[in-house]
Order: C-alpha cells, then structure tokens, then sequence
C-alpha cells in the first residue's frame, strides 16, 4: 500500500526557502528533485502552479542570487583556489555546489571577473598572443551564431579561462580552437588543440577555425564532441579537406 503524504501550503514554502537559503539563489526543478529531504518539484505544480508561482508567495524573484555578503562571496573564491590549487572561473562559480551564481559578482556586486579575483587577493586571468588569436576566431565564430539567429552568452567575454567560449540558445555549449598554418615535411597543416581528455566540462560541439598564412580567416569546422576520441589535437591538411575525415565537419554556415 502506498503511503500518500500531505504537506501543508507552509510546509512547502518553508522547504523551498530553506534551499534557496542553503544553495545561495533559487534552486531549480532538478535541485528540487535531486534533493530527499525535500517534497518533488510536481507537488510544487500541483499545488501553486508551478516553481515561479511558489517563489511569488514567498516574495522572491525566481534566479535572483540570494543577497550573500560581499565577504562571504571573497571567502568562497579563496577557498576555491585553497582546495583546487586554481582560481575559479565563472563557471566554476556556477557549477559547484552552494557558491552563487556568477551572476552575483557580475550584476548584483557591478565587478568584472578580473575586478572579482584582484579583491580577494587571487591571480588574474591575463591576455597573450595566443588569447588575441582565439579571441579572434571566437568572435568570428559569434558574428556567425548571430547572423543565423542564435541566442549567444559569450562566456568569454570576461574570463578567458571559460570552460566554453559560448552558451548557445541557454542550453548548448560551444568551444572554439584556432590555427594558422603549421608547415610539416612540405605541407601545411592545421592542428586544432581540443583537449577532450582533460576538459572538466565537455562542450557539446569544437568550432574549429582555420586561419591562412596572412593569419585571415580560411575555413571553419563544426564537430559534434561525440564524434572526436580520447585525443589531443586535430589534424587537417589544408589543401586535401574535402578528402580527409574531417571534410564532412566544414561548414559555412551553423547549424546546431
């Protein structure tokens, strides 16, 4: 026999703000489901409507970060780079457990990512040649986005150490690698750096980028990640692509 349980109104509102208050912004449907102690997301359907309209009873406005202090927010990078033994990006911030949304820093606090880090006293992220040259590809590879009507978050815009470069349409993500040309007994190559085995989070699709030897845009790849193996770099002889494996990824217009 199936033990049906009845919450009351405040019961339920009680919970939902207690994991607001423990996740430091409004916790989703998942965050809600993944958690025993907690009623399932549909209750909150059943009974209010939906997630949004419990939030509204409490006076919250749903993925409005919870006003954390400014110390307590230093406190969390530091404690980051403590046990990482590296600084956090923005989407370290928003992906591990009970930190608050980058976000908080970004509109709540009015600090860019760099302004964030030199506050609590952690290294910046600093821009090269190699950073000028991917940036280069990367808004190359946003201008394309745009033109076809994607919705894109340009992640990094602020943080050169993003994991991806783009969110694409709030779900999909995308990293971008460049090239120029690499000269290697007599031909040219292009090798593209995707580092697969060592990414923590996997983008969905590699926008590869080809530059020519004037360092102008060439070619652009589009690779689905589930079709590259455990590798470190891709290789695309510049004057056989359509005869090579990687033909069939050349694209000039995206298509996700």
């Amino acid at each position: 026999m199936v033990e049906i349980i009845s919450y009351t109104d405040e019961y339920l509102l009680l919970k939902l703000k207690e994991k607001y208050i423990k996740l430091g912004k409004t916790p989703t449907k998942d965050n809600i489901n993944a958690d025993k102690t907690m009623p399932n997301a549909s209750t909150y359907r059943e009974r209010f409507g939906g997630i949004t309209r419990a939030y509204e009873q409490l006076g919250i406005t749903p993925n409005v970060i919870l006003d954390l202090s400014f110390d307590k927010v230093i406190s969390l990078a530091q404690e980051y780079y403590k046990k990482y033994k590296t600084v956090p990006s923005v989407e370290d911030f928003n992906n591990t457990p009970n930190y608050p949304h980058s976000c908080y820093i970004r509109e709540i606090l009015k600090l860019k990512w760099n302004q964030f880090l030199i506050l609590a006293d952690l290294p910046i992220f600093t821009k090269g040649d190699n950073w000028i040259k991917n940036r280069k590809a990367e808004l190359i590879v946003k201008k394309e986005l745009l033109k076809q009507g994607y919705k894109v978050e340009d992640l990094s815009e602020e943080n050169i150490n993003a994991s991806h470069a783009f969110i694409v349409d709030n779900k999909i993500k995308i990293d971008v690698r460049y090239s120029s040309p690499i000269k290697d007994q007599n031909c040219e190559f292009w090798k593209f750096r995707v580092h697969v085995a060592s990414k923590k989070y996997l983008p969905d699709y590699f926008v590869c980028v080809g530059f020519n030897e004037f360092n102008q845009y060439d070619k652009m790849f589009l690779i689905p990640t589930r079709d590259i193996t455990v590798r470190e770099v891709i290789s695309i002889r510049t004057d056989r692509v359509k005869n090579s494996k990687y033909g069939i990824y050349e694209v000039g217009e995206i298509k996700l």
